[in-house]
């Protein structure tokens, strides 16, 4: 597999290995750490299979590596996956301390590892590593580890870096790779030239403290930058790269900030300095690079700043900049400058037509009977997903047999969620399992919400670690209710067949007679249950 891989990849890169050698004839027995850059969401199989002779078990990102075929592959290497904090907030702090100690456990055993410093891709070109302590806290916990540092150059500017100005696709670049190479009769593809450069550094000591280790790890890093390079994708276009002109970095929006109360200010500022030491702080320093506020340290910043504006904040990436966490502090964080571009899906094309309704015995199969018509229609949107028919059914059959696997015996499961898609998606899928959806109030107070628990007979209630987390940070009793929540985030450890299936089913909608046989025919008689308010008695179920 190996070799295999190895042989794909040169399909489209030059790969250029120095010093690993040199590394090898250093062998004393001492696990080592490996500590690459990261240009690039296709370096860590460039960089994987240069050091494959060390068997470095890789520390990758949980979202990333649980995606389809890249995780069968990081099985196979053992990768340790860690939750993005950024991403996740504070329900992943837990999940980056066990896997630090996973890393820390392999080494101790002789095993080697590899470690991305900066946690992240750099957005700039520049590798950036601010205050994250990964390495740090390792070389802390095992201290005889050696330090090899690897600078990957050649890969800024590729479809899956940031050089381009939009978020890389792993999955999807890999399609249009594979694409691209049938294209070039696979042999004749422009390749890319990839340096990769290994060192083992005298490097600054645990007692020089974390911002001199980071710094020295920053100056190996970016000592040899090249520009932002595209390639060409097809041998008729030549094998010259073109130079990219440099991203556009976002920065805090002035006339937002300027409407905001002295005193917000001067209460995040103290925060600020309070968190990082720094005591003289400019509305556009970052977080990580100037002040040394790593992920774990945003955790406690973003909570402060909720107490502050009384919202929560739903991702701690939002938060990169002091501008950023100013305007969090006074609820205006997204609110400054112009909203999203809405997907093009949201709005109407052809010819205006009367809208009808299919027949059907309930609203599972009146769904399905409107999916069938025209299945790559909008069906469903909201702020953040625009769904087709076909997308919308197979993202129901998906979490259909997530809740039959979860909820047991029971005739009801309680959802409890924003309004959102997702919420549409689960009471959909709840009702194709053949369960009766009970929508669950966490507004009302923890008594009401106990006691529409008890009234419907509800045993598993269907929610999201992220509105679990936001409730237990304003007082709602989560741990009293431990034993019925179940998560969402868990769907995406359904079988490989169980998704596959949703998949073909959801292709069978725009066949004629073929669609009509995947309709659920168990739907519960009852489509909701719900609650009213409780403000004159305890609430009533309805």
């Amino acid at each position: 597999l190996l070799a295999f891989v190895r042989g794909l990849l040169r399909l489209r890169y030059t790969i250029e290995v120095e010093g690993l050698e040199a590394v090898r004839a250093r062998d004393d027995g001492r696990p080592i750490l490996f500590l690459p850059n990261h240009p690039a969401l296709i370096d860590p199989a460039l960089v994987y299979t240069s050091l494959a002779g060390f068997a470095p078990r890789p520390l990758g990102d949980e979202r990333q590596v649980e995606q389809p075929v890249i995780r069968t592959l990081t099985r196979l290497i053992g990768t340790i996956s860690i939750p993005d904090l950024r991403r996740e907030g504070r329900t992943a702090e837990s999940g980056v301390h066990e896997a630090l100690e996973r890393v820390a456990g392999v080494l101790r055993s002789g095993g080697n590892v590899l470690l991305y410093p900066a946690g992240g891709l750099t957005r700039t070109g520049r590798e950036r590593l601010g205050g994250n302590r990964g390495v740090y806290s390792l070389r802390g916990l095992v201290p005889d580890v050696r330090l090899v540092l690897v600078r990957t150059t050649g890969l800024w500017g590729s479809s899956f870096s940031w050089a381009r100005g939009t978020a890389p696709d792993i999955l999807k670049g890999l399609a249009r790779g594979v694409f691209e190479l049938l294209l070039n009769g696979i042999f004749f593809m422009p390749r890319r030239r990839v340096r990769i450069s290994v060192s083992e550094p005298e490097l600054p000591g645990q007692a020089d403290g974390l911002r001199t280790l980071n710094e020295a790890l920053e100056t190996f890093y970016n000592a040899d930058m090249t520009p932002a390079l595209a390639v060409p994708y097809h041998f008729l276009l030549g094998s010259t790269p073109k130079e990219l002109p440099a991203p556009v970095m976002q920065t805090p929006d002035g006339a937002a900030l300027a409407d905001v109360p002295k005193a917000i200010r001067e209460r995040v500022l103290a925060i600020l300095r309070e968190e990082s030491g720094v005591e003289v702080i400019e509305d556009t320093a970052t977080l990580a690079t100037d002040l040394g506020i790593d992920s774990l340290s945003l955790i406690n910043v973003s909570v402060r700043l909720e107490e502050i504006s009384g919202q929560p904040i739903e991702q701690l990436e939002a938060l990169r900049t002091v501008g950023d966490c100013i305007l969090a502090a006074a609820g205006l964080l997204g609110a400054a400058g112009e909203a999203a571009e809405p997907p093009a899906a949201w709005f109407p094309t052809g010819e205006a037509r009367t809208l009808s309704v299919p027949d059907g015995r309930n609203l599972v199969e009146t769904a399905f009977r409107q999916a069938m018509r025209s299945p790559s229609r909008l069906m469903l949107a909201d702020g953040a997903a625009a769904l087709s028919a076909r997308d919308m059914i197979m993202r129901a059959f998906v979490l259909a047999s997530f809740i039959k696997a979860k909820a047991g015996n029971g005739e009801r499961v309680g959802i409890m969620l924003p309004a959102s898609a997702a919420a549409v998606l689960v009471w959909l899928g709840a009702l194709m399992a053949g369960k009766t959806p009970v929508m669950c109030n966490w507004t009302s107070g923890a008594a009401n919400f106990s006691h529409g628990l008890e009234a419907a007979g509800v045993r598993r209630v269907f929610t999201s670690s992220r509105l679990l987390d936001r409730l237990s940070g304003q007082g709602f009793p989560v741990g009293e209710h431990a034993d019925v929540w179940v998560t969402l985030e868990d769907a995406k450890r359904l079988s490989l067949p169980a998704k596959l299936g949703a998949f073909l089913k959801s292709r069978l909608l725009g066949i004629p007679c073929l669609g009509e046989a995947v309709i659920p025919r168990r739907v519960p008689e009852t489509a909701a249950i719900l609650f009213t308010s409780g403000s004159e008695a305890l609430p009533k179920a309805v």
